[in-house]
């Protein structure tokens, strides 16, 4: 197997993760609405109508909105983080490629990971499956 990093970046491409899909804030607001709990709380709230006592139908179904807001809001707040997260990341690095020091965009970095994690002083007992694929194994 070669172990040159333009090989490496063809194989296993370019050193950054794909942009996830990205889904309307109504959809989003949605699917909390819609998980398993929620929709556990929508029948129990029916129920509680269907029994007689609406007040406590009416007191689970806020329950449902209250957590769908929060959990939107955390979630949303959350997606904000690892976005400022992300554009803190360096753009390019210092790396020795055959012995001299260069400049490279991040995304071309192919770290040789498995010599790297070998040398870590670990003790015996503790061991790691370093293989990507099986074929690699």
């Amino acid at each position: 197997m070669k172990k040159n990093p333009e090989f490496r970046i063809k194989h296993y491409g370019f050193n950054e993760l794909p942009e996830p899909a990205r889904r309307s804030l109504l959809l989003r607001f949605t699917d909390q609405l819609t998980h398993f709990m929620a929709l556990l709380l929508w029948v129990a709230g029916t129920l509680a109508f269907i029994s007689g006592t609406p007040e406590l139908g009416w007191a689970i179904w806020a329950v449902i909105w209250i957590n769908a807001g929060f959990s939107f809001s955390q979630e949303f707040q959350a997606e904000q983080a690892l976005a400022a997260l992300n554009k803190m990341l360096p753009v390019r690095a210092k790396v020795y490629r055959d012995g001299t020091l260069s400049e490279i965009p991040v995304r071309e970095m192919s770290c040789n990971w498995k010599r790297a994690i070998a040398s870590l002083p670990m003790p015996e007992w503790f061991q790691i499956n370093l293989c990507m694929s099986m074929s690699q194994c």
